[in-house]
C-alpha cells in the first residue's frame, strides 16, 4: 500500500512538472520564432573569430592588462597608505603612494571621458543594449 500511494505522488509530480513545462513552451513559443536563424549565427560566429584575430582585439586585450594593472597598484597603493608603521620608516614612500593614487586616479578620468565621447559613435552601442 506504501508503494501505491508513493507511485501516486510521484506520478501527480511528474503530471504536474510536465503540464508546466507545456505551458511554459506555449509562452515561449513566440520568443523562440523571432530566434536568430542558422545562417544569422553562423555570420555572427564568423564576424566574432575574425574580430578575435585582428589588431583590434590585441589592443582590446592590452589595454584590459593595462587596466587590471592601474587597479592592482591603486589597491596596493591605499593599502600602504594605511600602514602607519610602514609609512613612519619610509617617508619617500608617501610620496610614491600619493604619486600612484593620482596617476591611477588620472587614468580613470581620462578613460572615462573617452568612453563618453565615443559612446554613441557605433548605432549598434547606442542606448542601453551597447
Amino acid at each position: 500500500m506504501l508503494v501505491r500511494s508513493n507511485d501516486h505522488q510521484i506520478n501527480r509530480k511528474a503530471s504536474f512538472y510536465l503540464a508546466a513545462r507545456a505551458a511554459l513552451l506555449l509562452k515561449v513559443s513566440p520568443i523562440l520564432s523571432q530566434a536568430p536563424s542558422v545562417r544569422e549565427r553562423l555570420e555572427r560566429e564568423a564576424s566574432v573569430l575574425t574580430f578575435q584575430h585582428s589588431d583590434w582585439a590585441r589592443a582590446g586585450l592590452v589595454f584590459e592588462q593595462v587596466v587590471v594593472l592601474v587597479i592592482v597598484s591603486n589597491v596596493a597603493a591605499f593599502a600602504l597608505s594605511t600602514e602607519e608603521r610602514i609609512m613612519a620608516n619610509f617617508p619617500h614612500l608617501q610620496t610614491v603612494v600619493i604619486s600612484i593614487e593620482w596617476i591611477t586616479v588620472a587614468f580613470f578620468t581620462v578613460e572615462y571621458i573617452l568612453r563618453l565621447i565615443t559612446c554613441g559613435v557605433h548605432d549598434q552601442h547606442r542606448g542601453f543594449v551597447g
